[in-house]
């Protein structure tokens, strides 16, 4: 057994994982090739199924299962390109190339090395050579008699004509839509890691390891660009490979100049891919009934297929017990098997197989699966619509265990059982969330790319130091962070790290840190953003926000975190000059709104000369969240509870006014403006003095404010739904949600009660 790091490990499980699964979907499609016309689907699902295996098995260095999977596709190639129709023979080989490739799939999970299985490799590879050659030869001798034929009736130009206009409507059926997905996807996956290992070999540039798997990396991303016909991109890989073979033939240090070369290709490989993803879903909303049509068509037409064990037991030829030891040693063919352990006989294994090549295979019908490792492909589609399901079960489970009819019924064992249902939903929809985490190393290994072009456009020396990459956020809101991100991190080379020698100067070591850390806690994960810079200089920024008329008189009476937020104001900015980094105004109130978006919270921490730190404080999910339900007359309004920081009753000595007729209450030396929700939504209580009902005190960047309410109801967990269009410009209002008993509580958004209310 070879020794490897965890990643590669980790790699080839899903190697193993994802191999196996195509595997079985190009067997049951094999079967189709006896009645195919060479170009059909079937043909290419198998052709995608080798070439897939090819791709990852070569970046693995498993050359057995590399050299297996080239010579099948080759085979494959002459049926769809030929337009030929495969022979039982040449179909027999293709299942026999699968058996084989599953005995060493397996066995190099085991031992992380397809070696041992040469001399299988060696007998299945020239089997599909020789096979390969009979075509060809039995190809040309075809031509000649066709040439001969068409010399005689003069339609030689004619069948050029006809043979181009098939060659064009094989290429239409060869590159669907979801090839032309899968090969992208796959390409900027590979990109991404591509512009990782690129970033890692500028730090090490003798790491042969890294070099090679750019090289494989390339490769892959070349030919699945050949595969859909992007030329462009396909030269755009040839010339980084000549580019490559050239530095490592000349033996030239790769160092920086050729790094950032090497990175503005893949940026022009990548915007291709992004380019051709955005015609693809032009292509789609204009959508193809013709096509729908035909699939359709082309489903109803097909008949049952079974496996060739359920066949030999419908025969009465084998028992199950006989099929099951046969199932658990299969390395080839079963009816092979099956044969050499005397169970059935040549002639019945042979009726059995004609049987089933009489049939055609309906995906969906009578598949065997094993459970292989701990990894299951799902499309995310289907776990976002989990995930609602378990928070429309929430909500459910809540109706019945508060509906008032049931409670009447004073059943005794009823709370017990409520409890254990109470138990398997929290459990559900744990589960079900989990199942959305994502970790946040992609969108951290952006940040490098980052760091190092922008530290070398400013011509400073930066490390950035990253913590807690494998920290699990959900999907969604990953999805949304890119942009603060990108924008603190801009913010903080150019504002806040000083050029090599202003660093000199105050002692400070020249190269500068920027720290990327992200944590639990509590239910929300903190991402952090710190540079040892020169800090946020307090005087421009009041100065500025003086001539924005943001403060009244010079501010020296604001504390710290209360001058901090200005910079979050659009078209706040106190660069000097402008830049292609910053100097615009814009960017940190980007960061602002899309962290609103999230329901998340920012904080600002700067200690002048020495460093800046800024904390983006994210829930773990937007659908499901904790709140308190108040009242106001007989409307119900819910609450994040991580907005609220305490609940008072005032009495009357805590109440001032001020001019504008507005209150607001002392709390501890604190004044804090008061906020009449019955006033805000314009609904008519009796409770309208501050000292008959509830204050709930809340905060949203580090701006307080009390909310007046008539009762507080209790907290609860809820699923957030959409508003409807009727309240779409409704102020200060994030949602609503259905509580135990049936009734809508509308989801109060804190920050805009606060903004509408106070600024």
């Amino acid at each position: 057994m070879i020794n490897i790091d965890n990643e590669t490990k980790e790699l080839i499980t899903a190697f193993t994982a994802e191999s196996l699964d195509l595997i079985d979907e190009a067997e049951l499609k094999i079967q189709n090739f006896i009645d195919c016309t060479g170009n059909d689907e079937s043909v290419n699902t198998v052709f995608r199924a080798f070439h897939s295996i090819k791709g990852t098995a070569s970046y693995l260095n498993f050359k057995n299962i590399t050299s297996i999977t080239h010579e099948a596709e080759a085979l494959l190639d002459i049926f769809r390109k030929k337009n030929a129709k495969p022979s039982q023979v040449e179909i027999d080989i293709i299942y026999l190339a699968c058996d084989i490739l599953k005995s060493i799939i397996v066995k190099a999970e085991e031992v992380n090395t397809d070696k041992g299985f040469e001399s299988d490799t060696k007998i299945i590879s020239e089997s599909i050579q020789q096979l390969i050659k009979n075509r060809t030869e039995s190809s040309k001798k075809l031509i000649n008699e066709n040439n001969e034929e068409n010399k005689k009736k003069k339609t030689k130009h004619d069948k050029k004509n006809k043979s181009k206009e098939n060659e064009d409507d094989y290429f239409d059926i060869l590159i669907t839509k979801e090839i032309v997905e899968k090969s992208i996807s796959e390409s900027i996956t590979l990109l991404e890691r591509l512009e990782k290992n690129l970033l890692a070999l500028e730090k090490n540039s003798d790491d042969k390891e890294l070099i090679s798997s750019i090289f494989r990396d390339i490769h892959t991303i070349k030919g699945n660009a050949g595969f859909i016909g992007i030329e462009e991109i396909e030269k755009g890989c040839i010339d980084l490979e000549e580019f490559l073979y050239k530095i490592k033939n000349e033996k030239r240090q790769i160092n920086s100049d050729v790094v950032s070369f090497l990175l503005k290709q893949i940026d022009l490989i990548i915007k291709g891919f992004n380019d051709i993803q955005i015609d693809e879903k032009k292509k789609d909303k204009n959508g193809d009934k013709e096509q729908k049509k035909h699939k359709k068509e082309k489903k109803e037409e097909k008949k049952e297929y079974k496996r060739l064990g359920t066949i030999l037991l419908e025969m009465g030829v084998v028992t199950k017990k006989n099929l099951k030891k046969a199932l658990e040693i299969q390395n080839s063919r079963i009816g092979e098997i099956l044969i050499d352990q005397g169970v059935a006989s040549e002639d019945a294994v042979k009726k059995a197989l004609e049987k089933q090549n009489s049939m055609n295979f309906i995906k969906g019908i009578e598949t065997d699966y094993s459970i292989r490792g701990k990894e299951v492909r799902v499309n995310t589609e289907k776990l976002d619509k989990l995930f609602e399901l378990a928070g429309e079960l929430i909500t459910a489970e809540s109706m019945v265990i508060h509906n008032p009819e049931i409670a009447k019924l004073n059943i005794e064992s009823f709370e017990k059982s409520t409890n254990y249902l109470s138990k398997i939903t929290r459990e559900i929809q744990e589960i079900s969330m989990s199942m959305r985490m994502i970790p946040l190393e992609g969108i951290f290994a952006k940040a490098i790319r980052l760091v190092r072009d922008l530290s070398r456009k400013e011509n400073k020396l930066i490390t950035l130091k990253i913590i807690g990459q494998e920290t699990e956020m959900d999907r969604k809101i990953i999805e949304e962070l890119s942009d603060p991100l990108t924008h603190i991190i801009r913010n903080a080379i150019d504002h806040g790290i000083e050029h090599i020698e202003e660093r000199k100067k105050k002692g400070k070591d020249e190269v500068a840190t920027i720290t990327l850390e992200a944590k639990y806690e509590g239910n929300e994960i903190w991402i952090t953003i710190r540079d040892d810079g020169r800090g946020l200089n307090r005087e421009k920024i009041l100065k500025k926000a003086k001539e924005k008329n943001l403060i009244k008189g010079n501010g020296e009476n604001l504390k710290d975190e209360e001058v901090w937020p200005f910079i979050f104001q659009a078209g706040f900015s106190t660069s000097e000059k402008v830049t292609d980094v910053s100097g615009r105004g814009v960017g940190m109130d980007v960061v602002k709104k899309n962290i609103e978006k999230l329901k998340g919270k920012i904080s600002l921490r700067s200690i002048k000369g020495k460093k800046t730190e800024v904390i983006l404080k994210i829930p773990l999910t937007l659908a499901i969240i904790d709140v308190i339900t108040v009242n106001i007359a007989d409307k119900l309004y819910s609450i994040p509870t991580i907005d609220i920081i305490e609940f008072i009753q005032v009495k009357e000595e805590q109440i001032n006014y001020l001019q504008n007729k507005s209150q607001i209450i002392k709390l501890r030396n604190e004044v804090i403006p008061v906020i009449k929700l019955y006033d805000f939504f314009k609904i008519k209580t009796k409770k309208t003095a501050l000292t008959e009902g509830v204050m709930v005190v809340i905060q949203r960047e580090n701006k307080k404010a009390a909310l007046f309410v008539d009762d507080i109801l209790g907290n609860q967990q809820i699923v957030i739904k959409p508003l409807s269009e009727t309240f779409e410009e409704s102020k200060g209002l994030a949602g609503c949600s259905i509580l135990g008993s049936g009734d809508v509580s509308l989801i109060i958004d804190s920050t805009g009660i606060i903004k509408e209310s106070l600024e």
